[in-house]
């Protein structure tokens, strides 16, 4: 993904600060997330949403990510996130599936 089309998808500016970039993840997140959208893209929508926020809050917190990944040493820093794109289908299901858990445990203490 470009940076271009992730600040788009979140709907912030260029130069957006990283409490900007979280604001927007989270306020995008409540209308697509699959445990909320009836879409049955929901869930590939929710995870483009991810990939976007990890890359722009990567560039804005990791200055060897920011210049193409040259720490100065020629080296590039570790990712601080695992990018939803390096998961696998199954990986993927998982994680949704612990989500999805979570969500009707918290329902159940809520009753």
């Amino acid at each position: 993904m470009l940076a271009g089309d992730a600040y788009g998808l979140l709907g912030v500016e260029r130069g957006a600060s990283a409490e900007e970039v979280r604001k927007a993840f989270r306020r995008r997140a409540k209308e697509v997330h699959p445990d909320v959208s009836d879409r049955p893209d929901a869930a590939q929508r929710f995870v483009e949403l991810q990939e976007a926020r990890d890359l722009l809050i990567e560039q804005l917190e990791s200055p060897a990510a920011a210049n193409g990944g040259a720490a100065g040493n020629g080296s590039a820093s570790p990712p601080r996130y695992r990018r939803a794109a390096t998961m696998d289908e199954s990986q993927r299901e998982e994680y949704l599936e612990m989500q999805r858990r979570r969500r009707a445990a918290e329902q159940r203490r809520n009753q």
